[in-house]
């Protein structure tokens, strides 16, 4: 489905990704996991058309979209949700729902996708009239996610969805990705909360400054001694 070969992007003079190559098979779980300024978000910025490379390539079902802009890559069905939510506050739950689905012409798809999203996450069908600032963390990160979804991606970015979330939380949330997961939808995941990601993950690349150290499956990448006391906090045998 996606493939990124060489890839290189950098902010002014200074280099955020240094010659990254990777793929994503169709319907899986694919984790970018990592310290801070690893170049996590940068990759997915990279991949949803928000920046543009300065060297390698992006492919998108065989096609290069390397120079392809946001508006073009949901219209190919590539979504993202971005680090922080990023909702309006001072808009109604089901508002901030509907503005994904601006890519939609008939009312009765816009319909439809609501629907999915209530499925997914049905405390926000019985919030869609409260003002979304009013909401928990966690519900917002639900409102975010479903606002994704109401574009009816086939590829899900999704930025640190567990940043400042509670575990019982957490949890949850990364319980409904496995369910999206099986309605069709790939998802590349970048996360902090290594341990969460990499229990759903099916594979994951270990970035550090800006370059990919490994890849592997995520069962391995769990089980090793080194990554793990890196990124998950504890030895495997503690």
């Amino acid at each position: 489905m996606l493939e990124v070969k060489q890839l290189n992007v950098s902010y002014g003079h200074v280099k955020a990704i240094h010659d990254v190559s990777f793929h994503v098979k169709n319907g899986e779980i694919f984790s970018l996991i990592g310290a801070n300024g690893a170049g996590k978000s940068t990759l997915l910025l990279a991949i949803s058309g928000v920046l543009s490379p300065q060297g390698g390539e992006i492919l998108y079902n065989n096609h290069p979209v390397q120079e392809k802009n946001v508006r073009y890559m949901v219209n190919q069905g590539v979504t993202l949700v971005p680090e922080g939510r990023q909702i309006f506050y001072d808009m109604k739950v089901k508002e901030n729902l509907m503005l994904g689905a601006y890519r939609h012409k008939k009312k009765i798809n816009i319909l439809e996708e609501l629907e999915k999203v209530y499925e997914l996450f049905p405390v926000l069908k019985t919030m869609e009239s409260r003002i979304a600032g009013t909401l928990s963390g966690g519900e917002q990160q639900m409102v975010a996610i479903g606002r994704g979804l109401m574009s009816n991606p086939t590829l899900l970015l999704l930025d640190e969805p567990s940043l400042g979330l509670a575990p019982l939380v957490i949890k949850e949330i990364f319980l409904q990705l496995e369910k999206l997961r099986k309605t069709g939808v790939t998802i590349i995941l970048v996360e902090q909360n290594a341990k969460a990601a990499l229990k759903i993950s099916d594979r994951a690349a270990v970035l550090v400054r800006g370059k990919i150290e490994k890849i592997d499956l995520a069962e391995n990448l769990f089980q090793n001694q080194n990554l793990h006391e890196m990124y998950v906090g504890t030895a495997v045998n503690k």
